[in-house]
């Protein structure tokens, strides 16, 4: 086991195996993220200490996140807005 600087964890001998969910943590700017997901995920999102928002493109420092595939257009524009400011062509 690997403890991570944000305080998660990572098993080495960690295999999922088809149906497992596998979640991740992130920490935003204000300690726990805010972010958009699936509306029936929201109950989720907040027992894990997030802030669920009912958003298109949700940014919360370097992390963008959106509901489902239909918002992947104003999901890609801020993404593409983050990437070119950290690291400008």
């Amino acid at each position: 086991m690997l403890r991570l600087a944000w305080g998660g964890t990572f098993y080495d001998d960690f295999q999922p195996q088809l149906g497992d969910v596998v979640a991740h943590e992130h920490r935003g700017s204000r300690g726990f993220a805010s972010t958009a997901a699936y509306p029936a995920l929201a109950p989720d999102v907040t027992a894990a200490g997030g802030e669920f928002v009912d958003g298109a493109a949700v940014v919360d420092g370097q992390m963008v996140s959106a509901r489902a595939w239909p918002d992947h257009p104003a999901w890609m524009r801020e993404f593409i807005q983050i990437l070119r400011s950290k690291a400008p062509a």
